[in-house]
């Protein structure tokens, strides 16, 4: 068997040595800021997390916090992860708990507006993120679960729909799975967008009721049919009432066809306290129809 030169066998030791060193490291640095401190960090935002919202844990390999934040039940309405849904970002807001020592934010993160200025608990810096930009108006669906939404049929019976964070919508018990309330995107024409899914009931009513944010007076409401909807044989239009306070402020129809229509009203004075949407249809059959309400850029004439 061939010998080993003396200085090559040192060499080969401390390469091996400084390697099994970096692996111990990498070992550690998951454990390096203790899950005291992310819990520390999550008890001071806890109260202004809503069930739409994303809490997102970082560095990714925290999975140890994660499972430390959702071991209580009442987390079950939460969502807590080092992994970044699809939907983040899209109807609530996203709160970062991060180690300052770890590795950069994803760029999806970085691209997204600061809504406050970071701040520090116990080592831990906590951002909140969202997709709209200073000035971009409100978009009534990224405060979906914030509503209350019910199912009138047209024997009067109601169904109270409940948010849930898992599915990201409101699921009405006991009635068709496609009779939800949520985002959800829509090809209507030309337009693709993100909208608040609200599947009629026939000679019933959807009222998706909204709490009303310190906006300007103008708001913007917009629907559509999917394309499949458009064409489906069943020609009942979907009509729609808009209230505030007990008071209609806006009526439309919209018949079976491709695209979104848009309208705009304007809010009474005093301002009310919360903004009711009722859908209503004759036929629900391929009834594949959503929603927007929104107020106009800061920036944008009225």
């Amino acid at each position: 068997m061939k010998q080993i030169a003396k200085p090559t066998f040192v060499f080969l030791t401390v390469a091996v040595l400084a390697t099994l060193y970096a692996y111990v490291q990498l070992g550690a640095a998951p454990t390096g800021t203790a899950v005291a401190n992310y819990q520390k960090a999550y008890r001071s935002i806890e109260g202004e997390v809503s069930p739409q919202d994303v809490v997102l844990i970082h560095p990714p390999w925290r999975h140890d916090v994660v499972s430390a934040l959702t071991a209580p039940k009442k987390m079950t309405q939460r969502t807590v992860t080092t992994a970044l849904p699809k939907h983040a970002g899209k109807t609530g807001k996203i709160w970062v708990l991060a180690d300052p020592r770890g590795p950069d934010l994803p760029l999806r993160l970085q691209r997204m507006h600061l809504t406050q200025p970071a701040t520090l608990t116990d080592g831990i810096q906590t951002s909140v993120l969202e997709n709209q930009k200073p000035g971009a108006g409100v978009n009534f669906a990224q405060m979906i679960s914030d509503a209350e939404v019910k199912v009138v049929e047209k024997s009067g019976k109601q169904t109270r729909c409940t948010w849930s964070t898992r599915r990201q919508r409101f699921l009405c018990k006991k009635l068709p799975n496609w009779m939800y309330v949520g985002p959800y995107q829509m090809k209507s024409g030309r337009d693709d967008k993100t909208c608040i899914w609200s599947h009629p009931i026939s000679k019933g009513k959807v009222h998706v009721t909204f709490p009303v944010p310190a906006i300007t007076s103008r708001l913007i409401f917009e629907h559509a049919f999917s394309d499949k909807a458009a064409r489906s044989k069943n020609r009942s239009p979907v009509t729609v009432s808009i209230n505030a306070g007990g008071r209609l402020l806006k009526n439309v129809s919209l018949a079976r066809k491709r695209g979104f229509s848009q309208s705009s009203f304007v809010l009474p004075e005093p301002q009310a306290k919360s903004l009711e949407v009722v859908v209503e249809t004759e036929n629900d059959g391929l009834g594949h129809y959503c929603f927007n309400l929104f107020s106009k850029p800061e920036s944008s004439p009225r």
